[in-house]
């Protein structure tokens, strides 16, 4: 009922290579289905898939939140859906560079 990954504390994280499929945040707060990245963050999404997961609220695939700075490479997001806004990806008041991503049929119901 909550994301895959939950990031809360300061540093860098790094995913590379993984498959995010079918992951839920279901459960208050309802963000990030398959990663949340919370205040002061820099993460790095290297060549991984999201695919088919779920947001109560936002981010299907993933949420980035204040002062947050990401980076996306090569990164693919398919079929992710949030009920209120980001199908694929929310982002408050942060940073995210992307290249070489592919968003297809990514979803949020009320944005």
């Amino acid at each position: 009922s909550g994301p895959a990954i939950y990031i809360a504390t300061k540093g860098l994280v790094s995913v590379k290579s993984s498959t995010f499929f079918a992951n839920g945040a279901t459960r208050f707060p309802g963000d990030g289905g398959a990663i949340v990245a919370e205040s002061s963050q820099m993460m790095e999404l290297t060549n991984n898939i999201f695919a088919n997961n779920t947001a109560q609220r936002s981010g299907g695939a993933v949420r980035v939140g204040t002062q947050a700075k990401m980076v996306v490479e090569g990164c693919r997001f398919s079929r992710n859906h949030a009920s209120f806004k980001g199908g694929a990806m929310s982002v408050v008041n942060a940073s995210v560079n992307t290249s070489f991503v592919l968003f297809h049929d990514n979803m949020a119901w009320k944005f």
